[in-house]
């Protein structure tokens, strides 16, 4: 017949265990959207060992997926570059610096620079900086800048 011994007597593993495996990995699946066969494969691995192709095959089998990934959104209408600095106080910036004290304390600075002369119009150093202090911050160098700038005739 041409048929060996050893194939002629084999009787395979139980189908109870690879049943069994099947529906614990479409469960898995199933409570755990986001999870792939892989994380699937580590979490079956905690009970018992289980090789990773196996539950591909089951996985495949079962028409088990993932959900597609949603495409980033694209800024659109967004090509403008930054505003460049024309003249003085044309062009002003904001920005937060961050020290430590001797006692481990935050230590938080607002800057406030004029784009066009690299002035620093205003430092502000506290413990907490919050948006009333920097719109306050905005005000007190408008004022300032209109009290100084020349009076038109």
């Amino acid at each position: 017949m041409g048929l060996s011994r050893s194939t002629y007597r084999y009787k395979g593993s139980g189908d109870e265990h690879s049943l069994e495996l099947k529906t614990k990995i479409v469960e898995l699946s199933r409570k755990h959207k986001r999870y792939g066969y892989r994380r699937i494969t580590a979490i079956l691995n905690r009970e018992e060992k289980i090789n990773h192709k196996r539950v591909w095959r089951v996985w495949k089998a079962k028409g088990l997926s993932l959900p597609r990934r949603r495409p980033k959104k694209r800024r659109v209408g967004h090509k403008q570059l930054p505003t460049v600095a024309e003249y003085r106080g044309h062009v002003w910036t904001y920005d937060f610096v961050y020290d430590r004290t001797e006692s481990n304390r935050v230590l938080k600075m607002l800057v406030v620079l004029d784009e066009y002369t690299r002035e620093c119009h205003q430092i502000r150093v506290e413990y907490s900086l919050d948006s009333q202090v920097v719109r306050d911050a905005g005000r007190l160098v408008r004022e300032v800048r209109r009290a100084q700038a020349p009076k038109e005739r």
